[in-house]
């Protein structure tokens, strides 16, 4: 038996009613004087009966058979976003419309998602961060056969992002990175999702081989199966088939910032030698008579167009010292 407090209810000849901390309601014998209404007391609580256990557990079963449908039907994703540059990506949204998980469908795509945490983020930021990375990683080259393919699924109801809000995202990653590709976005259906998964593959790729009609298949293959097919990335397929991106996805265009035209082509301009910039240094400094809104200065004395005389005067010379003539030899030097 366990002590529990309870709270009077209500009164009677030798009885109370009483209600336990635990919600159940009891009558329990009491000795007088008896405790008046509203007043808390403690009771010994006799452990359940076999009968009493059997309704605890048929409630509790009762209960998980009405619960557990919900709870299952909560943790489905409310939608599945399929993403291919070359590295193959999936990402589950929960109902709360925010991403629940990612899985990469492939050694490039398991790279990035280890690279990139977009658990919590919205659809966009995360299309945005994972195309943003790719691109830096070198698998966007702005060259004209790169291609972004996404795919949205809506398997419940849920606030989840419109086809044009994915494309935005798509194009500020390629913005961020300064990198152009081809970007298309289209709508899914489960039944399809359920056939990728089944087969193991990319429900992008799988979309774009059923489009192609799996016909040509990619040159590089040994032999024209679909199998191998899949292997390969939605460049290389397209490569394969002969077509360009907006031949197959009408509704794509290129998206992102190109690079500028000066940055690919190659200027043949040498690199100055050293000798001209001795020669400019030998090269007389610029009068400054000749610099503009400074009146020249006349160099010349105007009066007599002579030179302005020094100020210091020079040096008289010594006169040549007088030689006395030699006695009787008619002042000559024999």
């Amino acid at each position: 038996m366990a002590l529990r407090e309870a709270i009077v209810l209500k009164q009677e000849k030798n009885r109370i009613s009483v209600l336990t901390g635990d919600g159940e309601f009891r009558s329990v014998r009491w000795l007088a004087p008896l405790p008046q209404p509203g007043e808390e007391v403690l009771i010994w609580v006799p452990p359940l009966s076999a009968k009493q256990l059997l309704a605890v557990a048929l409630a509790a079963a009762f209960l998980l058979v009405a619960v557990l449908p919900a709870v299952a039907w909560a943790r489905k994703p409310a939608a599945y976003i399929a993403l291919d540059i070359n590295p193959s990506i999936g990402l589950e949204v929960a109902r709360s419309g925010k991403i629940k998980s990612s899985e990469g469908l492939n050694d490039e795509g398991e790279k990035l998602v280890q690279q990139v945490a977009v658990r919590g983020l919205l659809p966009p930021e995360a299309v945005k961060q994972l195309v943003e990375q790719a691109a830096r990683e070198g698998y966007v080259t702005s060259s004209t056969d790169d291609v972004i393919v996404i795919s949205q699924v809506c398997l419940q109801s849920a606030p989840l992002p419109t086809l044009p809000e994915l494309e935005q995202a798509a194009e500020r990653g390629l913005q961020a990175a300064g990198k152009e590709a081809f970007v298309a976005v289209e709508e899914a259906s489960p039944e399809e999702l359920a056939e990728a998964r089944k087969q193991k593959t990319s429900l992008n790729q799988m979309r774009l081989l059923k489009k192609l009609d799996y016909k040509p298949s990619p040159p590089s293959l040994k032999g024209d199966t679909k199998s191998a097919a899949q292997k390969e990335g939605l460049k290389e397929i397209l490569a394969g088939s002969g077509k360009k991106a907006a031949e197959v996805f009408q509704t794509g265009s290129h998206k992102g910032q190109p690079k500028p035209p000066w940055a690919s082509k190659k200027t043949n301009l040498k690199p100055k030698k050293k000798t001209d910039r001795a020669d400019k240094k030998d090269q007389d400094p610029p009068s400054k008579s000749h610099s503009p809104g400074k009146k020249e200065k006349p160099s010349s004395n105007p009066r007599t167009n002579q030179p302005k005389p020094s100020k210091n005067k020079p040096k008289k010379k010594d006169p040549p010292a007088k030689t006395k003539p030699f006695p009787g030899n008619g002042g000559r030097r024999s």
